[in-house]
């Protein structure tokens, strides 16, 4: 298979993480399709208390040797009616891979199983968080929202009187778990922008309890948490017009992750490399653009709706990854994508880029990353 895609992929400038993202999940849904008895078994008889706390350990260690076919850094819970929640856990990175794992759940699970990408909201539901020697029920935080007409993200201030003597640290740690576990990991993510905390409850204050609802009424007009791999910001650059390096060069861009960005420009690989951990690569595509051939713009937006449709389309179970966003250059036009499967994505977006008139090239999205040519053109 040529550019890199196939079994010499060592060869070509990118060493793909191996096993994909894609194949990992593949092998985790194999492992619980045929211990999902044992699993169901367990969680009933958890139910009737049937079982010591050494067993729920022996368990929770078989159950994380499943999941630790993808990536031993996913957390999980399990319980209640069948269910089965992937947790971020500040891990953000996984915000843009939980989503395809649940979306590869085998046809024979759906009605028998939930499974979930990130934890979810209460509904409004009151429960006591017990952490760090502190402890509080839910209607006892109070905090208060801001936020800009259009914006999409509100500002918190909030007010915990079970860790008003604490240091920040610890008070921001409560918060946010709390926060986490009330409105859900998406809405906490994508809606919520930033939090401060106040040395009293204030007036406008109000139960954590409430804090879901009214994001949704608010910011959502009552839709459900969006998904992060579809919330775009903009961002402007002071590009090198000489071109230089590929990125130097941009001057505006959208992107639905601000890490990977940031660890980019910054030279630091902690992003690429959590990503590579769960088999997954982020890379940008980027050509060389010229007004004569056509406008720039137009031109990366035809190749971005293209590649959509081929390989990166959203909510299609057999995607090969998923458009993190793209990028205008003085010199070269990005996209920017998260391979979860590289193999596949070349066999979906072949007929695609060969069909272009100008060459593109594969580069990691990291500094000094490998690249390879994904046509033949010029």
């Amino acid at each position: 298979m040529p550019f890199g895609f196939g079994k010499k992929h060592e060869k070509a400038g990118i060493d793909w993480p191996q096993p994909s993202f894609a194949e990992r999940v593949r092998k985790f849904w194999a492992w619980f399709s045929e211990n999902e008895g044992r699993i169901e078994a367990f969680i009933e008889g958890q139910r009737q208390g049937a079982y010591t706390p050494g067993d729920v350990e022996d368990f929770v260690t078989f159950l994380s040797s499943g999941v630790g076919l993808v990536s031993e850094g996913i957390r999980f819970n399990v319980g209640g009616d069948n269910e089965f929640t992937f947790a971020v856990s500040g891990d953000d990175y996984l915000h843009y891979l939980l989503p395809y794992i649940v979306g590869q759940q085998p046809e024979d699970l759906k009605g028998k199983w939930q499974f979930f990408a990130g934890m979810q909201g209460t509904g409004g539901r009151d429960f006591t968080l017990r952490m760090d020697g502190a402890s509080a029920p839910a209607e006892e935080v109070f905090v208060s929202m801001a936020f800009e007409e259009g914006a999409g993200k509100a500002d918190l201030r909030f007010f915990v009187e079970a860790v008003k003597d604490r240091g920040d640290e610890d008070a921001y740690r409560f918060f946010y778990v709390f926060m986490e576990n009330i409105i859900g990991e998406a809405l906490s993510y994508t809606c919520v922008r930033r939090v401060d905390r106040a040395e009293a409850r204030e007036e406008g204050m109000f139960p954590l309890t409430e804090l879901e609802a009214k994001l949704k009424d608010f910011l959502l007009k009552g839709e459900a948490a969006p998904d992060p791999a579809q919330s775009y910001f903009l961002y402007r650059m002071e590009g090198d017009p000489e071109g230089g390096a590929p990125r130097t060069d941009v001057f505006v861009g959208r992107s639905c992750y601000t890490w990977i960005l940031n660890a980019y420009y910054d030279g630091e690989g902690g992003c690429f490399d959590a990503f590579a951990g769960c088999g997954a690569t982020p890379v940008f595509l980027h050509w060389e653009v010229d007004a004569g051939r056509r406008d720039p713009l137009e031109e990366r937006n035809a190749l971005e709706d293209a590649l959509v449709v081929a390989a990166l389309g959203e909510g299609d179970p057999d995607r090969a990854g998923v458009l993190l966003g793209a990028a205008m250059g003085h010199a070269r036009a990005y996209l920017d994508i998260l391979l979860y499967d590289p193999a596949a994505f070349w066999e979906m977006a072949k007929p695609v880029f060969d069909a272009l008139p100008y060459p593109v090239t594969m580069t990691e999205f990291k500094q000094r990353g490998g690249s390879v040519a994904v046509n033949a053109a010029g």
